[in-house]
């Protein structure tokens, strides 16, 4: 995989560690410091950048906790789907005659499905929400999977998690679910896929991660679920479910670069976090 980014574990008001304004940090090179206001004691990363305050439980509430399933989401997570979103719903726009995305929409549209973001568009006009949700229905999104970027390993990474833990996708996306599975070679990767579809409500409700705990035939506490955005966050907390953060687009105590950290970060929290990974 190259060089290790670092991981990045924050202790808001010092619960977990006593220092306030603690972090945690596993380095490039694997070995483990604390980040303090003061300065960084030990081999920690050399740049790091603490979230913001978020009403979450500490990671020391993860700690030690004996996960039995990995819930993933899909963009942003899995994929950078991004171009692939945009492209699509740029057509969905030229269809109806509609003006391009504002750099917002632009922004959220991998992590809205498509109900929502049409809820955002045209929340005002039900009759042209409606026009646009069946105008998406009738667009064949698989001329757009060859802009989506699967992440780095992806099969390797899937395979290897696989060993520990039993596996989920849970993911606002819909009716493009089994192309997508069939289309990236990934329908023998999970356990059990939930998406829009198959529950009541989208995220950041719970709805789909107590689907996959069900199908999984297991309690909430027993799956961690790992998002990159806020309403991933919000999914899981509503759910009792810890949560593991990707990327920098969500507000998160514990956060990586790349699900390829994965494996280190479930064995640093199911250790107590005391064993360097």
């Amino acid at each position: 995989m190259g060089r290790r980014s670092p991981v990045k574990m924050v202790s808001h008001g010092g619960k977990a560690s006593g220092t306030v304004g603690s972090s945690w940090v596993i380095g490039s090179g694997g070995a483990l410091g604390r980040k303090t206001d003061q300065g960084v004691a030990g081999h920690a990363a050399s740049t790091l950048q603490r979230p913001g305050s978020v009403p979450q439980p500490d990671e020391q509430q993860m700690r030690g906790e004996p996960f039995k399933a990995v819930i993933l989401d899909c963009d942003g997570v899995l994929f950078d789907s991004s171009s692939a979103n945009l492209a699509f719903y740029t057509s969905v726009l030229d269809a109806l005659g509609e003006p391009p995305l504002s750099a917002e929409h632009e922004q959220r549209i991998h992590a809205l499905s498509s109900e929502q973001l049409f809820e955002g568009l045209f929340g005002g006009d039900p009759a042209r929400r409606a026009e646009a949700s069946r105008v998406a229905a009738s667009v064949d999104y698989r001329p757009f999977f060859g802009l989506m970027v699967p992440v780095e390993g992806l099969h390797e990474i899937l395979a290897d998690l696989r060993r520990s833990y039993r596996l989920a996708m849970a993911t606002n996306r819909g009716r493009t679910i089994p192309d997508l599975l069939r289309e990236f070679g990934l329908e023998r990767a999970f356990d059990t896929v939930v998406g829009i579809t198959d529950v009541p409500r989208p995220k950041p409700h719970p709805d789909m991660l107590f689907e996959c705990a069900r199908r999984l035939g297991l309690a909430s506490d027993e799956a961690v679920y790992v998002g990159d955005t806020n309403a991933d966050r919000d999914a899981a907390a509503a759910a009792g479910m810890s949560f593991i953060g990707v990327g920098n687009r969500c507000e998160h105590p514990v956060l990586i670069p790349h699900i390829c950290e994965l494996r280190r970060i479930l064995a640093f929290l199911r250790d107590g976090g005391t064993r360097e990974p």
